[in-house]
């Protein structure tokens, strides 16, 4: 892949995302500090927002799992 025929600000630009990486487990987010903040924030509102709550379940009911996943977004400020 070649960027030489990039103007000079787009090639800035591209060279900042492709700086970033996102992580594609847990395992590997929490080896980096901005990730492990984000999961922090993120822990921290959805006990703020008592978003779940711990309890026994019965034997005849299953878990409902979930999942981290880790995506960096562009553009936080603008209105999509």
């Amino acid at each position: 892949m070649s960027y030489k025929n990039l103007s000079p600000s787009y090639k800035s630009f591209v060279m900042s995302l492709s700086s970033h990486v996102e992580a594609n487990t847990y395992f590997e987010a929490v080896k980096h500090d901005c990730w492990r903040k984000a999961i922090q924030c993120e822990i921290f509102a959805l006990e703020s927002n008592q978003t779940w709550e711990t309890l026994v379940l019965p034997k005849d009911k299953a878990t409902i799992d979930s999942k981290w996943v880790f995506k960096i977004k562009y553009k936080v400020d603008a209105d999509n």
